[in-house]
């Protein structure tokens, strides 16, 4: 056992965590970790937010966060956590830190919290297992994130225009009446907002990047990701290709969210619309995080646009949470 000390964050200890999230890259055959200007600059993005540390003879070992919401569950509004920037030190994860730290994040915000909700890579097996066995996760969903590569302009059929994000969010309820885990939606804290584009009830969609929060950097890259830009870069003389991220890159993306279209032609306009936005502005790549029974996902399968997917979890419990056949609302700032 180790003497374990929780106190609440003070940006005295942002150097520290800021040290400590260069130790947790996430992901395997891929592996990134996340570039943020402070360790508090993701969480600005919430109204009522807690960020823990956990302490072992003044060092600083694990960090945790969660932001108290509120949301729409079964047609009540109930509160909700999220918990997030869940980190300890690679020497110290074989002492319970992890539990701690996460209960002791929960505790922060007392009895009055219905449900508890995160959000994991699949491919982080461990943080996976950990919720699950720990906490005990009520519900899974399934998620996918549709990575759409930007390395050419795309022909444009219909006119597009910029509008506001409350806008878009509003026509996106629309299409989706009955949406579960609906939280409050106030323009100030869309700190990452780019821009939000409309096919008026055609399609349409907001556009976020993490660039000044919370941006991902390549600490190690599959061996075949190398042959393959290898293989690419005689051939730029001629045509297009995809980037291919390299080690130590700040990858250049952007999100969509509150994506929605009437058909596949609205689909292919939208993403079209942004595909060239992003262009113009030097992105490489645009993330979509539906859940996996989303018939959007299929609608882009369909479009031809180059496409690849990553496997990505929702997972909750405490006393109400939506269920496994609900469709789900993201919240672009958990991601």
């Amino acid at each position: 056992m180790i003497n374990l000390e929780i106190s609440p964050y003070k940006l005295s200890d942002n150097s520290d965590a800021l040290k400590l999230e260069d130790m947790c890259p996430q992901g395997k055959a891929l592996s990134l970790r996340f570039v943020r200007p402070t360790f508090h600059a993701r969480s600005e993005v919430y109204q009522d937010y807690r960020i823990l540390t956990a302490k072992s003879n003044n060092k600083l070992i694990g960090v945790a966060a969660g932001a108290k919401k509120k949301i729409k569950v079964g047609g009540e509004i109930i509160y909700a956590i999220y918990g997030y920037d869940l980190r300890v030190h690679p020497d110290y994860r074989k002492y319970g830190t992890a539990k701690v730290l996460t209960e002791a994040v929960i505790k922060e915000f007392g009895d009055v919290i219905d449900c508890a909700y995160t959000l994991i890579a699949g491919e982080n097996e461990s943080a996976l297992s950990f919720i699950k066995r720990s906490f005990g996760a009520k519900v899974v969903i399934p998620l996918t994130y549709l990575i759409l590569p930007v390395y050419r302009r795309i022909k444009e059929s219909l006119k597009f225009q910029f509008t506001s994000a409350s806008e878009i969010h509003y026509a996106y309820i629309q299409k989706n009446p009955g949406i579960e885990l609906l939280s409050e939606f106030d323009e100030k804290y869309l700190l990452g907002h780019v821009n939000s584009i409309s096919l008026g009830q055609k399609a349409g969609c907001s556009i976020w990047t993490n660039e000044n929060l919370i941006s991902e950097q390549v600490v190690k890259i599959p061996v075949h990701f190398n042959l393959i830009r290898l293989l690419f870069n005689p051939l730029k003389l001629f045509m297009k290709f995809p980037s291919v991220p390299k080690q130590d890159e700040i990858i250049q993306s952007w999100f969509l969210y509150d994506l929605y279209a009437e058909d596949i032609n609205g689909l292919k306009e939208i993403l079209s619309a942004v595909n060239n936005f992003a262009y113009s502005k030097g992105k490489k790549f645009i993330y979509i995080l539906l859940q996996t029974n989303d018939p959007l996902i299929k609608l882009v399968q369909k479009s031809r646009l180059l496409l690849f997917t990553y496997p990505y979890f929702f997972l909750a419990n405490k006393k109400i949470f939506p269920k496994s056949s609900n469709k789900i609302y993201i919240d672009i700032r958990d991601l």
